[in-house]
Order: C-alpha cells, then sequence, then structure tokens
C-alpha cells in the first residue's frame, strides 16, 4: 500500500487539510482528512477532470479524407479545415 499525504485535498466540493490517500492495486483504497503525514507529500491533490472528448464523428466522416485530394498542396491543414467544415453541419443530438 502506498501514502499519498497532501496539505490540502478537494474531497467532492469541500477543501480539506491534512489529508492521506492511501493506494492499492492501482486504486484508491481509503481518504483519510486530517491524517498525520506520511508517505509521499504534495501540497495539493483535486480530482483529474474526465476527458470526454469523443472520436464518434469520424465514422460519419469516413471516406471523407482517407485519400490524399488532387491538389498536391494537401496536408493535414487541409484535412483539418474539412474535419471542422464537416463538424460544424453536426448537431449535438447527432454525435453520440
Amino acid at each position: 500500500m502506498q501514502s499519498v499525504w497532501a496539505q490540502q485535498a478537494l474531497i467532492g466540493d469541500t477543501w480539506r487539510n491534512d489529508v492521506r490517500i492511501d493506494i492499492g492495486a492501482g486504486r484508491i483504497a481509503d481518504v483519510v482528512p486530517e491524517a498525520s503525514p506520511t508517505g509521499m507529500r504534495v501540497p495539493m491533490l483535486a480530482p483529474a477532470p474526465a476527458n470526454s472528448h469523443s472520436h464518434a464523428f469520424q465514422r460519419a466522416m469516413a471516406g471523407l479524407t482517407e485519400k490524399r485530394g488532387k491538389e498536391p498542396t494537401d496536408s493535414f491543414w487541409t484535412w483539418r479545415q474539412l474535419m471542422f467544415r464537416f463538424l460544424a453541419q453536426l448537431t449535438p443530438a447527432q454525435v453520440p
């Protein structure tokens, strides 16, 4: 079991002092506010934001950009322009 101790940690929507996070098998096993310093010490801990971006739109775009166009100047940037032009036509309801 590893421990990380923080002077301050955001737990839920409240900042707490002297927080120990116990980690076992790669997962958080326990969160103990007002704990004595032990393990790795850091000034602050906060939950990581969720990574909610998606590449699902690429299925709808399949075939549009799989090959280089007729222009010899096609590049990542021309692909990017086509992608944004395509995405501008989608609504949130159309993208899962």
